[in-house]
């Protein structure tokens, strides 16, 4: 790890190649991607995320 920026975009998924993210867009529609995963994560009930925490820490 250095303190160098990587990038997410199409242009440069340096994020996504390297592992540290599962997917990159093109700039001009990460506004809207970012919004569709928050609404979609906005839904999921808490329950729910806190046994996917507890699983995982199995």
């Amino acid at each position: 790890m250095t303190t160098l920026p990587i990038s997410g975009c199409d242009v440069r998924r340096e994020a996504a190649d390297w592992g540290y993210a599962t997917r990159s867009f093109p700039l001009a529609e990460l506004d809207d991607k970012t919004l569709d995963f928050a609404e979609r994560a906005a839904k999921v009930p808490i329950e729910q995320l806190n046994k996917r925490s507890s699983d995982a820490s199995r």
